[in-house]
């Protein structure tokens, strides 16, 4: 469904989501398990995307 909204909302979803990457590292971690061993390649992209998405927000091309 966020794909089928759109590459605005996949953006702006992509800011909600990538705060909840420290809370899961941070349980992995103290489970003492390897945290991005094979979702290495989605948490970047993850990232990236969210970085993008500030980016416009903060320059006017997207708005909520």
């Amino acid at each position: 469904m966020i794909y089928a909204g759109g590459s605005k909302f996949m953006l702006l979803s992509a800011i909600l989501y990538a705060p909840g990457t420290l809370p899961f590292f941070l349980a992995k971690r103290e489970r003492e398990e390897t945290a991005f061993k094979s979702v290495a390649a989605l948490f970047a992209a993850l990232a990236i995307a969210a970085c993008a998405g500030i980016y416009a927000l903060a320059v006017g091309t997207i708005s909520i």
